[in-house]
This record gives structure tokens, sequence and C-alpha cells, in this order.
């Protein structure tokens, strides 16, 4: 039997083709010269026939899983050519109900939404969800291009180290501090450690208050140390620091100043004259005061008078008992 072109082979009858010409391809029984307006189907050029997609597929090209739309329930993944899944892979987010997509402007993989971003193309870095060349105030970027937060307060940093501190804030060993700590001091916009064994300094050479251990003590160039011990011009101490003399009412004990508590405050202690029989008493004269015999001819007798270079204090009762013991002389 004749087939009628463009059948190839045919059975039954001349047009209820098995196979087609070249350049015709099979649908069923009969022969077109594409599989175009074939819904769910392509053109395989190995065979000239039309074959099914695959199911997930709405149309497809060139292989049957090859989908150029997808089949309700699936999604298309964009940058994935031809594939359709039940649901977005891990990197996309859906863009419409068929199409699962990043913008890709902003990101490279993404989460939610399609501006979302996970991840970013080369050399931007990632931040709060987006994409940018630089990380700004308060980040730095890491080796995977991810912004991380600097320490407290800190507006430019290194994974190792802060640079710079927020305003009002002072910089010390890498954070951020808004008073210097105990054994720093404030220049500029960071602390500078005071001088060993310092708590307390207006620089890093000149101290105001030691530890509890050392004493200040000033040097030649006046600036200011923290000793364990006093020594050289300034070799005593007073309080908690280093001085070159005591205070004339102190006395040193064991290199301290220390107030004198043993000044003579009143005691008595009696001498007997025993020319006159009189009695004199010690407080008359301060301990701190000179004194110089000088003797005095009264009469027959010949008595000592006191001259005191110093402030004296005589008590009136003592003086009228003196008067009384020279009355019959003089």
């Amino acid at each position: 039997m004749q087939c009628t072109s463009p059948c190839s082979t045919c059975v039954n009858t001349s047009t209820t083709c098995q196979s087609c010409n070249n350049g015709s391809y099979l649908n069923g029984t009969n022969c077109g010269s594409n599989c175009i307006g074939l819904s769910g189907y392509f053109a395989d050029n190995s065979t000239w026939t039309c074959n099914q997609c695959s199911s997930n597929c709405s149309n497809c090209s060139i292989s049957s899983s090859n989908c150029t739309a997808c089949a309700s329930g699936y999604f298309f993944v964009s940058g994935s050519f031809g594939t359709c899944t039940q649901s977005c892979p891990s990197g996309t987010a859906k863009l419409s109900s068929t199409v699962c997509t990043c913008d890709y402007t902003k990101c490279k993989t993404c989460s939610g939404t399609t501006t979302t971003c996970t991840s970013c193309d080369v050399n931007l870095y990632l931040l709060n969800n987006t994409c940018s060349s630089t990380c700004g105030s308060g980040y730095y970027g890491n080796s995977s291009f991810v912004c991380v937060a600097c320490t407290s307060n800190c507006t430019t940093c290194t994974a190792t180290e802060c640079t710079v501190c927020a305003t009002s804030t002072y910089l010390y060993n890498n954070l951020c501090y808004p008073t210097c700590p105990t054994g720093t001091t404030q220049s500029t916009f960071t602390c500078i450690a005071c001088s060993f064994g310092c708590e307390v300094c207006i620089s890093s050479t000149v101290c105001t208050n030691c530890s509890s251990i050392y004493y200040i003590q000033i040097n030649n160039d006046s600036t200011t140390s923290c000793v364990g011990s006093c020594s050289g011009s300034t070799p005593y101490v007073r309080g908690s620091k280093c001085v070159a003399s005591c205070y004339p009412s102190e006395v040193v004990e064991n290199g301290y100043c220390v107030t004198n508590n043993n000044n003579n405050n009143g005691s008595n202690s009696n001498n007997t004259n025993s020319g006159s029989g009189s009695s004199t008493n010690s407080s008359l004269v301060s301990s701190s005061s000179k004194i110089i015999p000088m003797p005095v001819t009264i009469g027959l007798f010949t008595l000592t008078s006191v001259t005191v270079v110093s402030k004296i204090t005589f008590h009136s009762t003592i003086v009228l008992a003196s008067l009384s013991a020279f009355g019959g002389i003089c």
C-alpha cells in the first residue's frame, strides 16, 4: 500500500503513519513539520518523533525534563535552566506562583523574598540581608564577605582590634569606655596607661594616687613615680608620699613621719632651793624654752635668777609665793 506523504510507512490506511519522511515528526499516527502546538510535547530530533514532557513540565524542549514552563504546583527555578520543583530550593525565593528566583542585582542567594539576601556576588559584603561594596560604620568585613559588628561603641574596627570609638567614649586595649578605667588617664579620644603602680594620674608621667603598697615620689624632672620605699632626696614617708623632711611636730619612726605625742604638756617636777626653802614649778617654762641662769644679790644672799629666752608662763599663785619668800630680805 502506498502511503501518503509525509508518511514514510503506514498501516491500515495510507494516512495512518508509522514513521515520517525526513524533516517531519511523528505524533501518534500523524506526521508534521514540528511539534509546536502540541502542549506537553517536544520534538526529538534523534527519532523524529514528538515525545511527551516530564510530569513537572507543562512545556519542554530538547528533552523531556528540560522544562520551558512548569506544571501546576511546580516552580520554575531561575538560574537552573529547565528545572521545575515543588518548592523553592535553598538560596531562592518565590517570585510568583510559578517562579523561584532572587533579585540578582542585589543577591547571589536569598530566602523568604527575592531581595532578602543570604549571600552576595564576588567582592560584595552581606550586611543585614543586603549586599554592599562596603560594610559601613561599626562593622568590618570578614573572609566570607559577611559584615560583622564591632564591639560596643566602636565605629571602626578589624577582626582583632578597635581603632576608632564613638563620640564621648575612649579607646583602651581595643575596647571603648565611657570613662577611662583605673590606672589610665584620658588623652584626646584614647586612654593611656599611668606609670607602674599608679591608680590615678593626669598624664603617663604624673601620678596623683598610687596603689596601696606604693608611695608617690617626686622625681628631679618634676614627674612622679610610685615606689615601694622612699629614698634619695625624699627618704621619709608622710601618708602616701615621699618627703624630704618631717615637720617639727613630727618624729621619725622607721622612715615614717609620725606626730609627736610625747611632748611635755604640764607634767610637774619639784626642785627644792636649799638657800631659801622655796620651791619652783618646772611648768613655768615651756620645754622648748632656752633657760639661762644669772646670779642676783639680794641683801646678804646671792640668788640665781632665771632668764628665759622664749615664751614664759607664770602662774599668779606661784609668783606671789616667790615674792613672799623674799619678803624678809628686801
